[in-house]
């Protein structure tokens, strides 16, 4: 698997353009988007949310927050 890293900044419509990867036309690649500005908390708080995301219901707490 490679791996590469790249910085970038959301527009202001929300949207992330990447240009210039070393990948090929029609394979596909799994993206993940930390944000560089975040504290430490914030990244264990989101990593957290990414977790519990596959167990909660519909009907729980974490939802609902």
């Amino acid at each position: 698997m490679l791996k590469y890293n790249a910085e970038a900044t959301i527009t202001e419509e929300g949207e992330l353009h990447l240009e210039h990867l070393p990948f090929h036309t029609g394979e596909k690649v799994n993206v993940v988007v930390y944000s560089a500005s975040g504290s430490e908390e914030a990244d264990r708080a989101s990593e957290y949310e990414m977790f519990m995301a596959g167990y909660a219901d519909a009907d729980s707490v974490y939802d609902k927050l």
